[in-house]
């Protein structure tokens, strides 16, 4: 739905696009009464999720040692809320057999439920993870013979913090 002309023309552009998505228009001479609520139901929808899209992004790493490897960083002033991360050997021969989130302002390695070491292998945490800036994703190898290439490919929001 396009917003009508003068219609919330002072809005900025991510209200503008919240106005769009949800169809929220003006009630004029109809107001809405057919619907009704219990007093204590609230409707609740969260700006960032209607606002901000999803995007894929990969990240590579030269694998040559067995351990935790780093394997992607946030960019500084970006802020990252990961869905997916699907951990993928390139060439080599080596396994991946778990991941760990870095909090590098904090100090503090989080790490999450390993796989059976392989070759390919698809990360869908319960809740997404959210990481500041600098924060570090690692890989665990366990059994590295042949170094080669490791990719990240995740899906995740990238925000803007600075």
């Amino acid at each position: 739905m396009a917003l009508r002309k003068g219609m919330h023309a002072d809005l900025s552009a991510d209200i503008r696009q919240l106005y769009e998505r949800l169809g929220v228009e003006s009630a004029g001479e109809h107001q809405a009464s057919a619907v009704e609520f219990h007093p204590d139901i609230f409707l609740v929808a969260s700006v960032d999720d209607l606002t901000q899209r999803w995007k894929n992004v990969r990240s590579s790493t030269t694998i040559t040692a067995n351990g935790f490897q780093l394997a992607a960083t946030v960019p500084a002033g970006k802020r990252w809320t990961v869905q997916i991360i699907h951990v993928v050997r390139t060439s080599g021969t080596f396994t991946h057999e778990g991941l760990q989130v870095n909090d590098a302002s904090e100090g503090i390695k989080v790490q999450y439920p390993g796989w059976t070491a392989g070759t390919d292998h698809t990360v869908e945490p319960y809740n997404r993870i959210t990481m500041d800036e600098l924060d570090e994703i690692y890989i665990n190898i366990g059994s590295h013979s042949v170094n080669g290439n490791l990719n990240l490919n995740m899906l995740l929001q990238e925000h803007d913090i600075s």
